[in-house]
C-alpha cells in the first residue's frame, strides 16, 4: 500500500495517557474502553458525545457531531430500554459514517470447568462468575 509509518514509543502507560489528555500526541493511539454496565449508553457517550471531548471526558478524539449529540440525549429520555436501545442504533450508524476512531479488536473471554463443578458462566462483561459456581 505504500504507506510509511513509525511507531512513537512511551516508557510508561501513563506517560502516553498524559499525552494525550493534554492534546500533545500527534500521532495514532491506542485506546481501551470496556462499558460500566450493559448499555450502549455506557461508551456511546463517554466515547463520542461532544460534551465528553476537549479534556472533559474520554472523548480522546475531540469528535463532535450534534445530530449524534441529539440521537444520544434523545434515547437517554426514552421511558422503555427498546426505545433507547434504537436510538442507540441510529446514534451508532453515524459513527460508522464518520469514522472518528477505528475498532481494531475486541478482547475475547475463554473459561473452563471440570465435571465436577456447575454454574459456570461469563458475566455479560466476559468476567468469569465465580459466586454461582459449585463443586459436587
Amino acid at each position: 500500500m505504500g504507506i510509511k509509518s513509525q511507531a512513537t514509543p512511551y516508557p510508561t502507560f501513563s506517560e502516553m495517557r498524559d499525552a494525550i489528555t493534554d492534546r500533545t500526541i500527534t500521532t495514532a493511539f491506542r485506546s481501551g474502553w470496556r462499558p460500566d454496565y450493559p448499555s450502549a449508553y455506557s461508551y456511546l457517550y463517554s466515547l463520542y458525545d461532544s460534551e465528553s471531548a476537549d479534556g472533559k471526558g474520554s472523548n480522546d478524539g475531540d469528535y463532535k457531531n450534534p445530530e449524534f449529540d441529539a440521537l444520544i440525549d434523545k434515547a437517554n429520555t426514552e421511558s422503555s430500554d427498546d426505545a433507547a436501545e434504537q436510538g442507540y442504533r441510529q446514534a451508532q450508524e453515524i459513527l460508522f459514517k464518520d469514522l472518528p476512531s477505528v475498532p481494531l479488536w475486541y478482547a475475547n473471554s475463554k473459561g473452563v470447568a471440570a465435571r465436577n463443578v456447575k454454574g459456570f458462566a461469563l458475566t455479560w462483561q466476559g468476567i468469569e462468575d465465580y459466586r454461582n459456581m459449585t463443586k459436587e
